[in-house]
């Protein structure tokens, strides 16, 4: 039986046999013309592969449910694998090549993207797909050129800069900023924490869903033991809105829930830059002045912060690899020649006097820690 359209909602779809392999896929789109246009390169690709074999026909977007089935990969995975399914479709797996590659980056994140968002978001996923392609025979291994991505500079704050920031921080921010600061949690880990896993009286906290996909323990420093203790409610997530309610799961995306607190918060700390000021009469006919702002910090400075305080004490790179849940030693080198042991020495201001994976640290600390009478 030809292939043959019929419509389903406002989508069209084609079912039917093609040299004995039975079809019933969508075509993804309403307009009759494309779904008749999609319907004849399906039937066309299905009998080059009957004539041809696996490797003449094999399309990208049956590579990637492919793969998909057999990793499993993450959600956040999952959405960059869907750009790509929706930029090549049936294109044949073995014709992707490097300016195919090419053409995928420019379409999907901008010729002009940063160098490390083309291979994250691009050339990665693509590898890795037809990686998968080429073990069965679908398409050569690919060998896609990837720019060259520069050695950033590893942004940190001062002990003196955070507890600025925690204590002009608003009062539901308060324990989440030290929370981030005393364990080295991603924003995300912190958010998704349920009391279920905190252990106060062991001084850890367990995450269950880690950028690697595991579960990892925390052990927490004096000060957010006190910080979590504070917390009034003990059910549900550990973290709440201004308005008590949990904040929206981002499925690992982004640190845009707390974006315009920690921009109060940096702002009242006088970290903030002013970079125009602006003169304007409000409908009132009132002088203003509107203020244009950068922040040099991001929540996930935090985590760069607690790494660069951590090793500058310990000294020693695969407790941190461990603590902070890294996957290799080159992602942890980073931190290693960032702050001496003598410029650490004011980091029990922020974490308190003793933390649960190093033990006591230099001074008394907690009756300095201003926020926690706040």
């Amino acid at each position: 039986m030809p292939l043959h359209l019929h419509k389903r909602g406002r989508i069209y779809h084609i079912r039917g046999t093609v040299a004995g392999q039975t079809v019933q896929e969508t075509t993804s789109t309403g307009d009759r013309s494309r779904a008749e246009a999609y319907k004849a390169r399906r039937e066309n690709e299905l009998w080059d592969r009957h004539k041809l074999g696996e490797r003449a026909a094999v399309t990208f977007q049956e590579c990637a449910v492919a793969y998909g089935e057999h990793r499993r990969p993450s959600t956040k995975d999952w959405k960059l694998i869907k750009k790509l399914i929706d930029h090549f479709s049936v294109t044949v797996v073995d014709t992707i090549k490097q300016s195919e590659c090419d053409s995928a980056v420019r379409v999907i994140v901008g010729s002009n993207a940063a160098p490390a968002t083309k291979i994250r978001n691009v050339i990665t996923p693509l590898t890795s797909i037809l990686n998968f392609g080429a073990k069965r025979g679908w398409c050569d291994v690919p060998r896609f050129d990837r720019p060259t991505v520069g050695k950033g500079r590893t942004v940190y704050m001062t002990p003196q800069e955070a507890l600025a920031l925690i204590e002009a921080a608003a009062p539901h921010l308060k324990p989440l900023l030290v929370f981030l600061f005393g364990t080295g949690a991603r924003l995300y880990e912190a958010l998704s924490l349920d009391w279920r896993h905190v252990r106060l009286h062991e001084g850890r906290v367990i995450f269950t869903d880690t950028k690697n996909n595991g579960t990892r323990i925390a052990r927490l420093s004096q000060a957010s033991i006190a910080a979590l203790s504070q917390i009034k409610h003990r059910d549900g997530k550990v973290f709440r809105k201004e308005d008590g309610e949990p904040y929206a799961d981002t499925e690992k995306l982004h640190g845009g829930q707390i974006k315009t607190a920690w921009r109060g918060a940096m702002r009242r700390a006088g970290l903030a830059v002013i970079e125009k000021e602006t003169p304007w009469i409000d409908s009132r006919g009132i002088d203003r002045v509107r203020t244009d702002y950068s922040y040099p910090f991001t929540p996930h400075t935090c985590r760069h912060s607690w790494a660069t305080w951590f090793y500058a004490i310990t000294r020693d790179p695969m407790l941190l690899k461990a603590e902070g849940d890294w996957h290799s030693m080159e992602l942890v080198e980073r931190y290693a020649h960032l702050m001496t042991p003598d410029e650490a020495r004011d980091v029990h201001l922020v974490w308190g006097a003793k933390h649960h994976a190093i033990g006591d640290l230099i001074g008394k600390g907690l009756e300095k820690a201003k926020w926690l009478t706040m």
